[in-house]
């Protein structure tokens, strides 16, 4: 099975959060946005495609399906009216992701620390916070 992200709450809210804003400001720059995040999804999914062993065929084509329904969306996104968005938002959205990638990659780290070894988990965690360390 899978283990639910302890940051869910987080994703969703923030999700949440950014589709009220994007509504806000209108279907042209809403549709924008739905084609910015589908541009940096489909360079996000060819970085894996990097980190993937050659030979792992089956992965790559996956990956290389995910990349080609991106870009479907993308295009239905910039062919329903959505407008190119300013370079600071662009910009804006690269770095929260790299943000939401870091947490969730972190995450994951916590928890494949919390399985495979709980009682030293809890034991590093409960020493940190003794010494005032909050990571």
């Amino acid at each position: 099975g899978s283990l639910t992200s302890l940051l869910a709450p987080v994703w969703d809210a923030g999700s949440f959060a950014i589709g009220a804003l994007a509504g806000l400001a209108g279907d042209p720059n809403s549709l924008g946005f739905v084609a910015e995040t589908e541009k940096q999804v489909i360079e996000h999914l060819e970085s894996h495609l990097h980190e993937l062993p050659p030979d792992d065929e089956r992965s790559r084509r996956i990956v290389a399906q995910m990349q080609a329904d991106e870009a479907r969306h993308g295009a239905d996104a910039r062919d329903a009216g959505g407008r190119d968005l300013p370079g600071p938002v662009r910009n804006l959205m690269r770095r929260t992701a790299r943000v939401m990638t870091r947490a969730a990659y972190e995450n994951l780290r916590q928890w494949r620390q919390l399985l495979l070894n709980p009682r030293k988990f809890f034991y590093i965690n409960h020493k940190d916070r003794e010494h005032g360390d909050r990571r």
